[in-house]
């Protein structure tokens, strides 16, 4: 389980992002609303990082989310899902 604040940084393992051209991550919330947010690539580290800004996470409850990396030919391939917990602030 992994405990997310505020604020965050997401973090995404990928196996090949040398050749890439683009990458986001796309979630789930707790509802089943679901969206993407901008993603980095670094090809060295084999990493999709995506920031998570205040707001972003807007409900206390499980999320899912999976690295989407695209590639020059168009192709799309998507990482294993993983799943968080957003805890209220009170939690």
């Amino acid at each position: 389980m992994i405990k997310i604040g505020q604020q965050a940084s997401l973090v995404l393992t990928v196996n090949d992002v040398a050749t890439a051209t683009s990458a986001h991550s796309a979630y789930q919330k707790p509802t089943g609303t679901r969206g993407e947010w901008a993603g980095a690539l670094d090809a060295s580290a084999l990493t999709v990082t995506s920031s998570i800004a205040e707001g972003d996470l807007d409900m206390s409850g499980k999320w899912r989310v999976i690295a989407v990396v695209t590639y020059p030919d168009g192709s799309v391939i998507r990482g294993t899902a993983y799943e968080f917990t957003v805890y209220d602030v009170f939690d």
